[in-house]
This record gives C-alpha cells, structure tokens and sequence, in this order.
C-alpha cells in the first residue's frame, strides 16, 4: 500500500488509561474514522514490548497496521516482525550487577515475557494491576536470552545511587517508584525511522503523540509532533504542538484540527 503519511501514538497515557483500564470513545471513534482514509498509516510507537498489549488497545486493534514496541527495538507490521534489536548484553549484565548490588527488586524484559529477579509481593500487585501474566523468576536472565530492555524499583535516592554505576542517559524515570534501563540509541524515533523508510513514506508526512519521557526523541525528532495535555512541561517543550489531556478528547481534538477527520 502507498501510504501518503504516518501517525504515531504512545499508548500509556495518550491512547490508554493505565488507571481504569479504558480507552476514551472519542479516541476510538477517532482512529476509525481516520483508517477509513486508507492512505495514513496507524501505528503505535509504545515501550511495551508486543505481548503486553493483549487486552489493552483490543478495541484499536482493527485500526493499527504496525506496532513499534519496546521503545523502537521490536517492529511488526501486518502480524510480521520486521525488525528485533535486542539489549547490548554488555549492558545487561553490568545493570543486573548493580541491581544486585544495590538489593534492587529488578526486571528484564525478554522477547516473549517478563522475567524478574524475585517475586514478592509489590511485584505481584503490579503485574496483577497491569493485567499482565505474572512475571518467571531468573535473577540472571540474561546469560542465557536475550534481554531488549531492564528496570527495577527504587526512589530517588536509590536512582541517585544507580546513576553512579550506570550512565543516565541509559535511565528513564517512571512517574513513580522505578526506573527503566535502555539504549538511548535505540528509541521510538529510531523505530519510526527504520519503518518510515521500509514504506518509503517521508518524514516531513510524519506525525505522533506522546507524553512521557519514552517519547523525548520521537517527539524531537518527527516535524508535527504532539503532546498531551497531561504531559509535565519538560516534554512538551519538546513538541511542535499541545493537545487536550488523552482523557479530554485530545487526540480527536488533534485529528480534527490537522483536517485529518471530520
């Protein structure tokens, strides 16, 4: 298919409420009318790797035509992967050792599951929340799979400390209680990049959405790019445009106003 333009959606927090579980009407309305185009693709751009969406944006699924996931290291379009990019096992291990060091409760995450270093019971309520299949249990996963990204628990003292050992341009905060390890080279831009010229479609017809400090390079880099209302200054300085909240329509909002639907 000749598409004549790309549009890119984070899911947590931009598509998907994490909190209730839901995805706004206006948001699925939204991406219906938009696939009835037949010339933009829809695709989401997501740090979670592709088995963690099961249940999550099932109501989009007709809708959406690739998914880059795990920050730009898994690609699928039409149900194949064209593009897996795994962690620099060099990486891995010098994180896992610092965990380890530190008493970190931590993660990997692999190509088909979670796997975690122990399985207490913040871990369970976590997966439980999440409605994600509780996590296998390999403290040092990584010898023996590979590992496309990591991330353990900890405020901000203890990531003061882990910042010590590891460099922090490696380190993405959460909102709370934790923190991600992953390759600043390997972002959702880089995913978008890599897909965008497998379909040949230019960058200047590129479009995407976003809220967290995941989004920092997709947001820098793609030429109409958008953030939610519910992002913190910090990321929305990085973007060409403000939207409303992902909860107050602001992704129809958006599509309206670009003349992209009615």
């Amino acid at each position: 298919m000749d598409y004549k333009r790309a549009i890119f959606f984070d899911i947590d927090h931009t598509l998907y409420n994490p909190n209730d579980k839901t995805i706004p009407a206006s948001t699925v309305n939204a991406l219906k009318k938009l696939s009835e185009r037949k010339d933009t693709l829809i695709a989401v751009a997501t740090g979670r790797a592709f088995y963690m969406l099961e249940g999550v944006i099932d109501p989009l699924r007709p809708y959406i035509e690739a998914y880059i996931t795990i920050n730009g290291q898994t690609i699928h379009h039409h149900g194949k992967l064209i593009h897996d990019e795994p962690m620099d096992k060099k990486l891995a291990v010098k994180a896992r050792k610092t965990f380890q060091r530190l008493d970190l409760t931590y993660g990997f995450i692999g190509a088909d599951s979670q796997v975690v270093n122990r399985l207490n019971g913040y871990v369970k309520s976590m997966f439980i929340d999440q409605r994600i299949p509780l996590p296998k249990v390999d403290p040092e996963y990584e010898k023996h799979h590979k590992v496309y990204q990591m991330w353990a628990f900890g405020d901000a003292e203890t990531l003061k400390k882990v910042r010590g050992h590891i460099d922090p341009s490696y380190i993405v905060p959460w909102v709370s209680d934790g923190f991600d390890i992953i390759d600043p080279e390997r972002n959702k831009l880089h995913g978008i990049e890599r897909l965008i010229d497998r379909l040949e479609i230019p960058m200047d017809k590129v479009y995407c959405f976003g809220d967290g400090a995941n989004d920092l390079q997709m947001l820098k880099g793609v030429p109409h790019s958008f953030a939610m209302a519910n992002a913190s200054d910090s990321v929305k300085k990085h973007a060409k445009y403000t939207t409303a909240a992902f909860d107050e329509n602001g992704i129809e909002k958006a599509l309206k106003w670009l003349k992209l639907i009615d």
